[in-house]
């Protein structure tokens, strides 16, 4: 019986991951005993299953499920799936996280519950940490459309949402009000739309403007903290031209005139003709001056180095 009982309770192992978000549940096939370690076959059963943390958070989650067993007493039930939002949840990604896993079933009109399993979880229900290798909070640029945009992501577009919701409360506690908060548990998710990122200068001085930085969105942080944004600058520097002129100096000027009769030619007395004296003439000195030189404006409406579009994405 021993040796049954292990067989079955190994295929706990056997996994059925839903989708990429924290709403994900796991399957669990097992193998139904009485206290007296005889098969529950073909009968109801009332299973209950404990998820409890001995290495992190310390968080415990307990759920029954009335399930009907086949000829041979095995079960299959879907853990997470009684009461999703609490068990949405458990922190997986807990420092120092060591779930464990207890089931324990029995009859359920008039039975006492049997411990069928008490195990330390293996690494597949980590599938849930895990979530394609990315933690919580993880920004990433994605080539598809917004509408195309995986399970388990969010796209960075200010929006607001409820950390309160179990859907969210991961990615709240990673990033709670930095980018934004309207107060209580609302807060916003990055607005990177049509903006680079910076890594946080610190104590680098790499950013000489980090004390004067503004929040992504209203409530987020400011100054040198993460979240907070810059405005597009111009290092400051000098336009220089070599139009202005100092000391003594003249300027060329050239005259010219029409003549009349008086020229001697002997015509008549309205006859006038043009002449260009083509004389070069100097103005006197004026002293040390300069001139005004305008430099036309050149250049688009930012300042950008070639870049392409993408989605920053982050996951939840």
């Amino acid at each position: 019986m021993k040796s049954i009982l292990s067989t079955f309770v190994m295929l706990f192992i056997a996994f059925c991951v839903y989708s990429q978000t924290s709403t994900k549940t796991f399957s669990f096939q097992g193998y139904a005993i009485d206290p007296d370690g005889k098969a529950i076959a073909a009968s109801s059963i009332t299973a209950k299953f404990t998820v409890y943390d001995t290495g992190g958070s310390g968080a415990t989650y307990t759920e029954e499920q009335t399930i009907s067993t086949d000829a041979f007493g095995v079960f299959t039930s879907q853990i997470g799936s009684k009461t999703p939002a609490d068990f949405q949840k458990l922190n997986f990604t807990a420092d120092n996280a060591s779930f464990w896993l207890k089931v324990e079933v029995k009859k359920t009109v008039a039975g006492t519950y049997t411990t069928i399993n008490e195990a330390v979880m293996s690494a597949v229900p980590y599938a849930r940490y895990a979530d394609n290798g990315v933690p919580v909070g993880s920004i990433i640029p994605f080539a598809g459309p917004k509408t195309k945009i995986p399970d388990g992501w969010l796209a960075c577009d200010g929006t607001s949402y409820d950390g309160s919701n179990a859907l969210y409360s991961q990615l709240y506690a990673v990033i709670g009000s930095g980018w934004g908060s309207t107060g209580g548990t609302q807060f916003n998710v990055p607005d990177l739309r049509g903006l680079f990122l910076r890594g946080v200068d610190e104590t680098a001085n790499v950013d000489n403007d980090k004390a004067t930085r503004t929040a992504n969105n209203t409530g987020g942080n400011i100054g040198n903290l993460v979240g907070s944004e810059q405005i597009d600058i111009f290092g400051s520097h000098i336009h220089t031209n070599s139009c202005s002129t100092t000391g003594a100096h003249t300027h060329v000027a050239f005259t010219h005139g029409i003549e009349g009769d008086d020229d001697g030619s002997g015509g008549s007395a309205n006859e006038y003709t043009y002449v260009d004296n083509n004389t070069t003439e100097t103005t006197s000195s004026n002293g040390d001056h300069t001139h005004t030189v305008t430099i036309n404006a050149a250049g688009g409406t930012e300042t950008r180095p070639e870049n392409a579009y993408v989605y920053y994405i982050i996951k939840y």
